[in-house]
């Protein structure tokens, strides 16, 4: 293997483990929720802003990230980034009230918004004609430490406690920072950061596009339902039905599975042309919108094999977003591809950051209480079919800033 691959495959590696990094950092919430709400003396409503913190500040710098990383150096971007998240964490390790713990989770999504883009831009030039398998592998990579990785901090939420997590967290983010100081470059020659357009025209012409919208609402319904319902209500939900913590954080578990696995299976479909666009971008969709509205409406079903695997199906079929990014990706020069991806990532994140609020309208933990907030994800997920079928009519396979 050459340098110039070996390179490539550990900017892929660091750049996979940022996104399993802050991932958990996220997800960790819907754990601990009850102990920090305790120990913070704070109820349903504050504890529901804390949780979509994160995600108001992840979406926010979606489009500010996305300019970054077409004009600046990635290397200094996701150092910087990491250090966010690290000292987010230790921030909110230390908050002894709600005006910290929301500062410890508005910096950690803050660094967090970087992780994404910053993969997808640094893919699109170091493995150009492999981009939506390399997509996928990303979000597997993503999708195997965050399953893997909730049942361990479940384990630990009971052994450790919230704060002694948040402590770890923020020494492994130190050690994340040094990886990308270490190993993170952009190709010789490559001009992933010397965009010379001016700034506004150029966000301007990327917000105009229909393609992108089509896109942004396609990943509000995917990568939405996988950022709030695996987030914060499916746990709920599971401990509605009966469940103790680890058990529902293992079947949630399955839902990150699913959508690791899709997210590769659907890159590798994609690349190697094996299936039209428009029928992964319509019926994977449509699968997860089933499936889910059978795991919220139907009574509990007795066959924990069957939750496993149709919440598995609900993540496998929103895994087909890495094609959308793909068309994104694609679809744009490379001084715009980061403002592209931020501005489409942005919209899905402020989504799912309203789906996880919703989280304050719960007034109580029965079944009911929960249901009658998630009747609105198969609706979501089939209007994202639809954005899909409308995306893959508009977009061609072969684009001229495929290279």
């Amino acid at each position: 293997m050459s340098s110039a691959a070996l390179r490539a495959t550990a900017i892929w590696l660091v750049t996979s483990l940022f996104l399993v990094y802050q991932n958990l950092l996220n997800t960790m919430f819907g754990l601990v929720s009850a102990g920090i709400g305790h120990d913070l003396a704070i109820g349903a409503t504050a504890l529901g802003l804390l949780a979509a913190t994160f995600g108001y500040a992840y979406g926010a710098m979606q489009i500010p990230v996305g300019v970054f990383f077409d004009r600046l150096s990635p290397r200094g971007l996701l150092t910087a980034a990491t250090l966010a998240c690290a000292v987010g964490a230790l921030t909110f390790a230390q908050s002894g009230s709600f005006g910290p713990a929301l500062a410890g989770r508005m910096l950690m999504g803050l660094g967090g918004a970087l992780a994404y883009v910053g993969a997808s831009a640094l893919m699109a030039v170091w493995w150009p004609s492999r981009l939506a398998l390399m997509l996928g592998l990303v979000q597997f990579v993503d999708m195997a430490g965050s399953a893997a990785g909730q049942p361990a901090m479940a384990a630990l939420s009971e052994i450790m406690g919230w704060r002694q997590m948040s402590v770890a967290a923020a020494a492994a983010g130190a050690a994340l920072a040094l990886c990308m100081w270490l190993l993170v470059r952009r190709p010789p020659g490559s001009n992933l950061s010397i965009a010379q357009a001016p700034l506004w025209p150029s966000v301007l012409r990327v917000v105009q596009k229909p393609l992108l919208w089509l896109a942004a609402v396609y990943a509000c319904g995917t990568i939405g339902t996988i950022f709030s319902y695996g987030v914060v209500w499916n746990i709920e939900l599971q401990q509605a039905f009966g469940n103790n913590l680890r058990t529902s954080a293992g079947v949630n578990a399955w839902l990150f599975v699913g959508f690791g696995l899709g997210g590769a299976g659907m890159g590798w479909l994609s690349q190697r042309h094996l299936l039209p666009q428009a029928i992964l971008l319509v019926v994977s969709p449509l699968l997860s919108s089933i499936l889910i509205a059978l795991l919220i409406f139907l009574p509990r079903i007795g066959n924990p094999l069957l939750v496993d695997l149709a919440t598995a199906g609900v993540g496998l079929g929103c895994g087909a977003s890495v094609i959308a990014f793909e068309i994104v990706a694609l679809s744009e020069p490379p001084g715009l591809r980061g403002t592209a991806i931020g501005f489409v990532n942005a919209v899905a994140f402020f989504a799912a950051s309203g789906l996880q609020a919703l989280h304050g309208l719960v007034t109580g933990g029965d079944l009911a209480s929960v249901v009658g907030v998630l009747w609105i994800y198969p609706p979501l997920l089939a209007v994202a079919a639809l954005a899909g079928l409308l995306m893959a009519r508009r977009a061609t396979r072969a684009t001229p800033f495929a290279g």
